[in-house]
């Protein structure tokens, strides 16, 4: 058998009712379909959902694109991963993110995409640094954050 069996979910994804009224959300918040992580946080305020669900939905929409503004840059697929934990990986990297910023140390983009093509490896995420790309498989809150410290050092 090719690949292997299938897995068994570890987590239980977000509706797909939500999901679709958060991206129906963020399309008309957003005109020109250029998302920053402000944009994001006001929507979810909004919208009165977790910041990480907003996320997921946004990966689904391709119309919908992150701008970039830091070197490094942590992609999550949002798609079938969530079934394998990437909601709470998502939060987990938010989290970072946010602490990093308020100590005004280095910090990295979130972004999402509704599949990396890896569902065999979910929750699959890829990490963009000037040095290159990584893939971080089978990814886990414990894993992203010991790939940010790699990627921008220990946070104060």
């Amino acid at each position: 058998m090719f690949g292997g069996p299938p897995r068994t979910p570890t987590h239980t994804p977000v509706a797909q009712d939500e999901l679709a009224k958060l991206a129906r959300g963020l399309m008309e918040r957003v005109p020109g379909g250029q998302l920053n992580p402000q944009l994001l946080a006001e929507a979810a305020s909004d919208l009165e959902a977790p910041l990480a669900h907003v996320y997921a939905a946004a990966g689904l929409v391709p119309m919908l694109q992150f701008t970039r503004e830091n070197q490094v840059v942590f992609l999550v697929c949002s798609g079938g991963c969530q079934q394998f934990g990437a909601v709470p990986v998502l939060e987990k990297l938010l989290a970072l993110r946010d602490q990093r910023n308020a100590a005004n140390e280095s910090s990295f983009d979130v972004h999402t995409r509704g599949c990396l093509d890896r569902c065999e490896q979910g929750a699959m995420v890829a990490v963009f640094t000037p040095d290159g790309v990584a893939a971080l498989p089978k990814a886990s809150p414990e894993i992203v954050a010991e790939a940010v410290a790699d990627a921008l050092g220990q946070s104060s």
